[in-house]
Order: C-alpha cells, then sequence, then structure tokens
C-alpha cells in the first residue's frame, strides 16, 4: 500500500524503538567490550550485532540503514523522500573515489556507502574515466567544473566544495512541490549553517575571496552577498561578524572554539542539535512526507550518535569524551 497515511503510521511505529539519549550515554560509560556488547545485545540493535561483527559497526549500520531505505520505498507513494538521503551517501562516495584519483592513491574500498543512489562499483569507473555524463547532468556539470579548478588550483579541499553546492541544489530540485515546503524549509535552515561552516572553513584554508562564491550554497535564508562582503577582514573579525549575525547567539560558544582551538566538534554538535529541534516539529504533522522525514533524520542522528559510542568504548576513549559529542537529540 503506497500512501502518505499508511508510512505515517508506520513511521510512528517504529519511533517506539529509538534508543534514548540517557542509554546512549550509559553505553558510553561501558568499563569493556564485553560489556557494551552485552547492552548491545539486549537492545534494539541485538538482531543485527553479536560477536563476530562489533567492530564491523560500519557495515553493519550499512546494512541496517538499506533495509530502512527499502522498506520505506516499499510504502511511500513518491521515492524522492528517500532520494534526499541517498544523495548524501553519493556525495561522499564521489568524494572519496575523487580525491583518491586525484592523488594517486588507491581507494579504500571499505569505507564506501552501498546506499547511493550509484553503487560504489558504478561509479568508480565513470570517475576513473571521467564519462561524467552517466551521471545526473547536474554532477556531470559540476564534475567537469571540479576537474577544471582542480588542474588550476591543485587544492582538493576546493573542489570539494563545489560538489557539495551542486548536491544542495539537487536536493532542492528534488524536494519542489508545496507538500514538501515545511522540509525544503529544514534544508534552508541547513544551508544557513552549512554556509556559516563553510566560510570558517574557508577562511582557515585561506582560501582566496575570490573562490569564496563556490563555497557558499544557494538556498538559505542568509544572504550570500552578506557572507562574501564579512569574508574579507581578519579570521577573528568574521567570527565575531557571525556571532552578531543570525544563529550568532547559538553558535557563539562552536564558533569561538573552532578560533581559538580549531576544534569543530561543539560547532558541529550545536548545528546537530537545533537542526533536530527543527524536525521534532514534523512529529505534529497529521501525516504526509514530514512524518517520514523526520523519522528518516532521527534514525541518521541515532546511527551517527551510535558510531560515536562504538568509536569510544572499542577504542578505549575517555567516557566524558565520548559523551561530550553524544547529540541530545530528542530521541528518547
Amino acid at each position: 500500500m503506497n500512501s502518505w497515511g499508511f508510512a505515517s503510521g508506520r513511521m510512528r511505529s517504529l519511533e517506539n524503538y529509538f534508543l534514548p539519549y540517557t542509554t546512549l550515554v550509559r553505553w558510553s560509560e561501558s568499563a569493556t567490550p564485553e560489556i557494551f556488547q552485552k547492552y548491545v545485545k539486549d537492545s534494539v540493535y541485538g538482531d543485527i550485532f553479536n560477536e563476530s561483527n562489533l567492530f564491523k559497526y560500519e557495515t553493519v549500520l550499512e546494512d541496517h540503514l538499506q533495509g530502512i531505505y527499502n522498506e520505506i520505498l516499499k510504502i511511500v507513494p513518491d521515492p524522492r523522500i528517500v532520494r534526499v538521503h541517498r544523495l548524501s551517501s553519493d556525495l561522499n562516495n564521489i568524494k572519496i573515489i575523487y580525491k583518491a584519483k586525484a592523488s594517486g592513491h588507491e581507494v579504500n574500498w571499505e569505507i564506501l556507502s552501498e546506499t547511493g543512489t550509484y553503487s560504489p562499483e558504478d561509479l568508480f569507473p565513470i570517475i576513473e574515466e571521467k564519462v561524467y555524463s552517466k551521471l545526473h547532468p547536474s554532477l556531470d556539470k559540476a564534475l567537469r567544473l571540479m576537474d577544471e579548478e582542480f588542474k588550476r588550483t591543485g587544492n582538493i579541499q576546493l573542489t570539494e566544495f563545489i560538489l557539495d553546492k551542486a548536491f544542495s541544489d539537487l536536493r532542492f530540485d528534488l524536494l519542489n512541490g508545496a507538500e514538501y515546503r515545511n522540509i525544503s524549509g529544514f534544508y534552508r535552515t541547513h544551508v544557513d549553517l552549512e554556509n556559516i561552516k563553510n566560510i570558517l572553513r574557508a577562511k582557515r584554508l585561506d582560501i582566496d575571496r575570490a573562490f569564496v562564491p563556490y563555497v557558499l550554497l544557494d538556498g538559505g535564508r542568509i544572504d550570500r552577498m552578506y557572507l562574501e562582503s564579512v569574508y574579507s577582514g581578519q579570521l577573528s573579525d568574521l567570527a565575531e561578524e557571525l556571532i552578531r549575525g543570525r544563529y550568532g547567539e547559538m553558535l557563539s560558544e562552536g564558533i569561538r572554539t573552532v578560533l581559538e582551538k580549531r576544534l569543530y566538534s561543539i560547532f558541529e554538535k550545536t548545528i546537530d542539535e537545533h537542526l533536530m529541534t527543527i524536525v521534532g516539529r514534523f512529529r505534529y504533522a497529521a501525516t504526509g512526507p514530514e512524518v517520514v522525514e523526520g523519522y528518516i533524520q532521527r534514525k541518521l542522528m541515532e546511527m551517527k550518535n551510535l558510531k560515536i559510542v562504538f568509536i569510544g568504548v572499542l577504542n578505549g576513549m575517555n567516557p566524558e569524551e565520548t559523551k561530550g559529542r553524544i547529540r541530545n537529540a530528542g530521541l528518547s
């Protein structure tokens, strides 16, 4: 049955299985991997994890996400709601393959995702042989521009900004239509926050002002011209200008940490938690794509938190450091 009503009901029933924030915190305090394994085994993730695959959590969670996407596709009337998310996997895969080929290194296949629109096996020859026309036209155009800029500047990080912009534009193209208005609004906020992060990154990388238009995404609420205009000064001047602007109060601690310690962890955590606050409003929709989008976003955040905990516990990190990275994003 393919209807938003049926899909919304199914998503609401699955929300009961999200891990509470307090559970994730307790897991992060596990004294040994064995204790952590017991916690996982006794949870909703017990069916997909066992002693032999605990350290292969990336692959296990990847397969889990693929299963979720496949299930959603069976019950929604419009597959674009899933394709928007699969784009993120495509973006990461293209970046990994492109960067490896540009630097003359072998591709690390283990870190490529299988949840994208294109499989890694299909993407590799396309990028290696530069037959970008086999991809979506906007990606074809972006990759050709990346080739030109990389040949001219040799700056792989700059070329990645070009790809980010192409994927962001494609996402908005997919989310056209009145039924996606609120979801598009969520992504407009996402663009604003990404632009703030990107312009700080660009300043840290000492990217010339002439390249700033490549760094900034379209579709946000903050005027791109304003962001370009404040880029000219010193990093400290840029940081203070951003703190005085939209979202500045919320991001002030994170921005100052980037400025003083060159660390983005607090900044990125604040962004994630703010975005999840917006996602929380989707739960009040009676039915429709917002309910499905809300479930997917919360599931992705849960998986991000799980990876933080897996990394912390399995690598013997300080539990306080791990707890500090967990997003308290209304998952309970």
